[in-house]
């Protein structure tokens, strides 16, 4: 029973108001079929929106079997609509994008109905309807008559005690018409029908009842239902509930009474869920109507892809940079030591302090005052952290007994140098001296370079022509591989030769290693004479033979015990005189790294061995000069000059004797980072254990530093911008969502209308922003990927760099993610706004 009592309906304010409802009480019986007859106006459609929850009444009360709705929430209305209401539109109002099925079983799919269930329902009203066989096609494939009576299947569906039409014939021919008079007539039979209809002749035919209105009231009333039999109907309806439920209980054997009370529980606890749809639905809806509007959903999905591409290539090459830095600068690992002097300064706390800020003072301040900053005070304030002093000789046995080779290797530097000559151009009279580089290269022509002093010394103080090779033999035979008939070295006066990973060795060698002579040089750097066309054999490298002399081998004793220095440089390189003092060293290997290796331990072009080192420091020590300095520790046997024990030891240095137990600098060379880290590690330990305070200097990452910063400040710079067309991106989506509502109106507030919560309209438009936004997010990666490919390609043939933009597995999935939740974001408010809509207006929409 339904029972209305007083109600009015105003719309509009004040002056503006209009009563469209002035009163309105009457019953409908639970079987009938009722037609409201009436002009335009009159108020009858305004009646059927407040009997169907669509709209609410101003004041009054609507009773649905008893049950006044004064108090019902918008989730009871909800649940009212889709169980007890079914609607019939003038208009049809079917959501075209969904299939008939679809369209006819979306109310059982808010009402929570399994899908083999609602499936079977949905063909068993189409069939009563005279449609099964169209079940797979949309509406835009029927006729009116057709899609009138799928209008009706699906109001149908829920098995609603109510069923409002709202003109069902307005849009009909009269063929198409009467078929659905008849459906409803039928319809009418065990359940409540409501009409509103223009046409008096149709209501005579097929209606049971027909209120007549007029200016918002009823004017009459063909067969009225009186309120005392409404109100005994309602008493009688409620006593019969209560005995069905009564028998049901008593109809069942004692044993199973407790089962039945958990069958009668779940029932009601079924009855009083609320209807609501899932987010399978709301992505299922979206995604069809998406599918509807293929190329508008491209372009939005495109145009949203744009800020994707840009983030991703950001990251990308902002990846593959870092990489290909990482790379080098771990290929810097064999040029940048891990390097502890005995007087250590921390170049890094030199610029802390350097560039540390007087905070008490404000920036850019409104003043003619200028200020003194401390800087020097800072410095020698904090000389302690600046400059330290290192015990190299507790260091060094540390560093013997305990250091893993695994991770890395070490080179002592004990402060001594030695000279090299070659005479492999076969001069008659002079050696050419090849070592020390610069002044190797100074012999050439002197003062011929003066201008380029600097310079020059610059770039041969970076040149390492003769290094002495690790200890290691198992590193060095895992780094490098030997070319011809080459070997290792066996014994100290024995040196290999090391070219690249091509086989080349640089023009400025060709002269270290005494391969060229002067004038060739000289050609190279003045009249750009190269050597790109020179090769040599192996076997003509293993023929090369030197002669290296120390310092003391310079230095002779006259008769009256005072010194002869020869240090004429002419003299130094004659055959008589090299010869006569040199110690021959000969190549008998040429080695180059292997593929793969990144860090090779060999920094020079010849690299000696360490009994060479000390063959010569144990030669100097025998010498003439050295025995006569040994006696005579705090005279200087040259000069008379006073000498305290550092200078003595200085001294000895210079003529080439080595303190193996104490070096000068000690140099820990690592094999990767994670290998210095492990190197970093042993140091601290040392420290923590000994209390010694060793402090290192660490070149290659002040360096870095700077890099890394830039690299970073670029990519922030970079992904800014492309996050500036994310955001109009985002905008975008928001509009074509916004779009989208006001398109879907009727789609609106047919949800609406068969008992969609506001929330479940809202996860329709929210699910088509998310899918929007993951398919820019595909678009966006798949075409990231085919530029970064293209990318690659081009620095490839430009610059020589391979795969310099690199994607990373997990820059995917997070652009993708970013995609889906910023359209989502970008959905909410007019995913908000079409789920305040009011249905009524939603319906009315064309």
């Amino acid at each position: 029973m339904l029972r209305l009592n007083n109600i009015t309906k105003k719309f509009g304010v004040k002056e503006q108001e209009v009563k469209a409802l002035k009163g309105i009480s009457v019953q409908f019986r639970n079987r009938e079929f009722v037609s409201i007859l009436g002009q335009s106006g009159c108020g009858k459609t305004t009646l059927l929106n407040l009997l169907g929850g669509l709209d609410k009444s101003t004041s009054g009360s609507i009773f649905i079997n008893g049950k006044s709705t004064d108090n019902f929430s918008e989730a009871d209305w909800n649940d009212y609509r889709n169980k007890h209401i079914g609607f019939v539109f003038q208009n049809y109002n079917l959501i075209s994008h969904l299939t008939i099925i679809r369209n006819v079983e979306l109310a059982l799919v808010l009402a929570g109905v399994e899908r083999e269930e609602r499936r079977t329902r949905a063909m068993e009203v189409l069939e009563k309807v005279g449609l099964a066989d169209q079940a797979k096609k949309r509406p835009m494939q029927l006729s009116g008559g057709q899609m009138q009576r799928v209008a009706i299947a699906r109001a149908l569906v829920n098995n609603p005690t109510i069923i409002l039409a709202d003109e069902p014939t307005g849009a009909l021919d009269s063929e198409s018409g009467t078929q659905v008079m008849e459906i409803l007539k039928e319809i009418a039979q065990d359940r409540l029908v409501i009409m509103v209809t223009h046409n008096e002749q149709l209501a005579k035919q097929y209606s049971t009842r027909i209120l007549s209105m007029s200016d918002g009231l009823i004017m009459a009333d063909s067969n009225p239902y009186s309120y005392e039999e409404c109100i005994k109907d309602e008493h009688n309806y409620s006593e019969q509930v209560k005995r069905e439920v009564e028998q049901k209980i008593e109809s069942i054997s004692k044993e199973d009474k407790k089962k039945a009370q958990k069958i009668y529980i779940k029932e009601k606890r079924k009855a009083r869920r609320r209807t609501s749809m899932s987010y399978a639905t709301a992505n299922s809806l979206s995604l069809n109507n998406l599918k509807s509007k293929k190329g508008r959903t491209i372009l939005t999905s495109v145009a949203g892809s744009i800020g994707i591409i840009g983030i991703m290539l950001v990251l990308a090459l902002s990846g593959g940079v870092k990489t290909y830095i990482s790379t080098i600068e771990e290929n810097a690992l064999s040029q940048y030591p891990l390097k502890i002097e005995q007087t250590n300064t921390n170049l890094t706390a030199v610029m802390q302090l350097l560039g540390s800020e007087d905070t008490s003072r404000e920036e850019y301040p409104d003043s003619d005052i200028i200020y003194t900053q401390q800087v020097l005070g800072n410095l020698f304030e904090n000389l302690d952290s600046v400059m330290s002093q290192n015990d190299l000789e507790s260091l060094k046995k540390h560093i013997d007994q305990n250091f893993d080779d695994e991770i890395g290797y070490v080179k002592y530097d004990y402060g001594i140098d030695f000279d090299v000559f070659c005479n492999y151009v076969n001069d008659s009279e002079n050696y050419m001296k090849v070592n020390p580089f610069l002044e190797a290269i100074e012999n050439v022509m002197p003062g011929a370079f003066s201008q380029y002093d600097d310079m020059i010394t610059q770039f041969s103080s970076m040149l390492s022509v003769w290094d002495e090779m690790t200890e290691n033999e198992e590193l060095l035979k895992q780094q490098y591989e030997l070319l011809g008939e080459s070997r290792w070295p066996t014994a100290y006066d024995e040196v290999v030769v090391v070219v690249d990973g091509k086989n080349q060795l640089s023009d400025y060698t060709l002269f270290a290693l005494g391969l060229v002579p002067a004038s060739d040089i000289v050609g190279a750097i003045f009249q750009g004479n190269q050597f790109a066309s020179t090769t040599y054999r192996v076997d003509e490298l293993l023929n090369l033979e030197y002669m290296v002399m120390t310092h003391s081998d310079y230095y002779t004793q006259n008769e009256d015990d005072s010194w002869t220095i020869v240090s004429d440089r002419n003299k130094q390189r004659e055959i008589a005189y090299v010869e006569a003092h040199g110690v021959p060293v000969k190549v008998v290997g040429v080695v180059r790294p292997k593929e793969g290796v990144e860090v090779a331990s060999i920094q020079g072009v010849i690299g000696y061995t360490p009994e060479l080192m000390q063959y010569l420091s144990v030669r100097a020590e025998n010498s003439a000069i050295v025995k006569a300095q040994s006696n005579s520790q705090t005279i200087n046997v040259i000069n008379g000059e006073e000498l305290d024990a550092e200078g003595y030891k200085e001294l000895m240095r210079s003529y080439g004797v080595a303190d193996f137990d104490c070096p000068t600098s000690i140099s820990i060379y690592a094999n990767s980072f994670e290998d210095k880290d492990k190197i970093i590690n042993f140091l601290e330990v040392y420290n923590a254990d000994t209390d010694k305070d060793v402090k290192y200097s660490d070149d290659l990452s002040i360096i870095m530093s700077f890099v890394d910063k830039l690299t970073d400040t670029i990519t922030k710079v970079l992904a800014g911008f492309a996050g500036i067309s994310l955001i109009v991106s985002s905008i975008m989506i928001a509009i074509i969502i916004y779009t989208s509502v006001l398109e879907r109106k009727k789609e609106i507030g047919v949800l609406r209308s068969i008992g969609a919560r506001k929330r479940d309209v809202s996860n329709v438009f929210i699910a088509e922003s998310g899918w929007i936004g993951a398919l820019s997010g595909v678009i966006g990666i798949s075409v990231a990927y085919l530029l970064s490919w293209i990318v690659n390609l081009v620095l490839k043939s430009l610059l020589g760099i391979g795969n310099l933009a690199i994607i990373l597995w997990w820059q995917p999935i997070s652009m993708f993610v970013l995609s889906v939740v910023l359209a989502i974001i970008a959905g909410l408010i007019p995913s908000r706004l079409a789920s305040n809509k009011n249905p009524v207006e939603c319906l009315r929409a064309e």
